[in-house]
């Protein structure tokens, strides 16, 4: 990877460990991604990825083809 970019994700409709393995394998089964941080408490997802291959379009749509409805968090300052 050039440069990765770290983009965090809000995610409803996460309740147990399940729903994070369903996640985590719907983000890494994506081109670009080189890990997916999922915190169930926060109910977000923190995607490491070339983002010449990979954005959040593609993430918000995996995640919602799961069942997920995610949005993206402004990046930290």
């Amino acid at each position: 990877m050039e440069s990765a970019k770290e983009t965090r994700l809000k995610v409803r409709g996460m309740t147990c460990g399940s729903c994070v393995k369903h996640v985590t394998h719907a983000l890494k089964q994506l081109d670009g991604v080189d890990s997916v941080q999922v915190s169930l408490q926060e109910g977000e997802v923190c995607v490491v990825h070339d983002p010449a291959a990979a954005d959040e379009a593609q993430f918000i749509k995996a995640l919602s083809e799961e069942g997920y409805d995610a949005a993206k968090l402004p990046d930290a300052s």
